[in-house]
């Protein structure tokens, strides 16, 4: 009993940003400019926290940024995307730099999430741009997450309460 708590102890302690980090959604709702929308298709619905709506760019290519109203450090964004046969190539931009540029292909009309994990970058204004579209662009979700980690003491709270509760619950 004591190795074990001992080594709980030391995973903890030598491994908190590893082990407590925690992905915060910070672009649920955020305000979103485009260059373009066709009808009531507009960019707002690309933080609104569902799939089951759209932005929607009458065009082939198009952008899309987030306002997240404060500089905050990012750690991924995810672009959900759906093209309905062929390939669309994304390129990220956090306050105007460049960061990554991602091709998939695709087929069948299905959602698909456009992963980007970002090298812990503070910025504020999230831009994706959107070129070589089988389709006119469409983009169903824009989520941009910031990596946290809880104060050591919290850290070792947690995993300190599911220890106790296996030791009453292993001898019930």
């Amino acid at each position: 009993m004591i190795k074990l708590l001992l080594l709980l102890f030391s995973l903890v302690f030598f491994n908190i940003p590893d082990i407590c980090a925690l992905q915060i959604l910070v672009s649920g709702g955020k305000p979103v400019t485009a260059n373009n929308y066709y009808s009531t298709y507009e960019p707002s619905y690309l933080t609104d926290g569902t799939v089951n709506t759209c932005w929607l760019n009458p065009s082939y290519s198009g952008w899309a940024t987030v306002d997240l109203q404060q500089p905050v450090k990012i750690s991924q964004v995810t672009f959900y995307d759906l093209v309905s046969s062929g390939s669309s190539t994304l390129s990220l931009y956090i306050d105007n730099n460049f960061i990554e540029t991602k091709t998939l292909s695709l087929s069948g009309g299905v959602i698909t999430p456009f992963i980007f994990d970002v090298p812990d970058i503070t910025g504020q204004y999230v831009k994706m741009n959107i070129t070589n579209s089988a389709s006119w662009v469409e983009g169903h979700e824009f989520e941009i997450y910031s990596t946290t980690v809880p104060e050591p003491a919290t850290c070792i709270m947690f995993f300190l309460g599911i220890f106790l509760n296996f030791i009453r619950k292993k001898g019930e």
